[in-house]
């Protein structure tokens, strides 16, 4: 549940981002041509949401990785702390 408002805001982000920039952002601009989608008016905000998807996954799984990390770090600490403090 923690996990979910990073992909929300990072989905946003890169979604509003590729929106606003006018600048064609992988894997969102390459979506047409792999699935022989025709340019359309609306053929933009499929990118964009792509984008967002995309790059809201990666951010989502860096943040779980790190996260993991950091809790399992914290839980050898403490156990070390605890054999210190009991010997």
């Amino acid at each position: 549940m923690k996990d979910s408002p990073v992909f929300i805001v990072f989905f946003a982000f890169f979604t509003l981002a590729t929106i606003v920039v006018p600048v064609p952002m992988f894997p969102g601009n390459m979506i047409h041509t792999w699935f022989g989608i025709p340019s359309t008016s609306y053929a933009f905000y499929i990118s964009a949401i792509i984008n967002g998807i995309t790059y809201g996954l990666v951010a989502w799984i860096v943040y779980v990785l790190a996260s993991k990390k950091i809790e399992k770090s914290t839980s050898e600490e403490l156990v070390g702390e605890e054999k210190k403090t009991n010997a």
